[in-house]
């Protein structure tokens, strides 16, 4: 069988580009998101927000939270409609991307609900992203995390992980 052709992403418009994204095969989509950030162009931002909320596919969602951080043009806005996606791999994706963003209290408030998130993954996620906040609410939300999950063996291990700075509020806490 003869291979299929390979598109030259370069003769795309950068918001062409950035539409393309929404394509069902992930190498193509690693293809796309390469060339976004070889372009680095705020052009491609405003269709990159809009598949991070509206994308049927959760893979393109988690893609364009992916570029827009590679960009630096990730919105509290965009977060916290993913913090709130119906799909749980798009919002342990939008808890690690929200890193940056752990001091902005709406962002805040999207993670406290996230402690007690359904998906095991999600709330692993959240306990390795806490490592970089020396907030009480991220010992409070680690201690939560523990207290809850503590028999599962990878998400004592994320607790442990970000627990550093947070030791002694944790002891308290339990």
């Amino acid at each position: 069988k003869k291979p299929a052709s390979i598109r030259d992403l370069t003769r795309l418009s950068t918001p062409d580009l950035a539409r393309a994204l929404d394509h069902p095969n992930g190498t193509e989509r690693d293809r796309i998101h390469q060339e976004l950030l070889r372009r680095n162009e705020a052009s491609a931002v405003s269709v990159l927000r809009e598949l991070a909320g509206m994308s049927l596919r959760p893979a393109c969602r988690i893609q364009a939270l992916a570029v827009l951080d590679g960009l630096r043009a990730v919105s509290a806005e965009v977060l916290q409609g993913a913090l709130r996606d119906s799909h749980p791999e798009v919002r342990a994706q939008a808890i690690l991307v929200s890193e940056k963003f752990f001091t902005d209290a709406p962002i805040t408030d999207a993670l406290l609900k996230l402690a007690a998130d359904p998906s095991i993954r999600v709330r692993c996620q959240l306990a390795l992203s806490l490592g970089v906040s020396a907030t009480d609410q991220a010992a409070q939300m680690l201690s939560d995390l523990l207290l809850r999950d503590g028999s599962d063996p990878w998400l004592r291990a994320a607790v442990l992980s970000s627990a550093t700075a947070h030791s002694p509020a944790i002891v308290r806490n339990l």
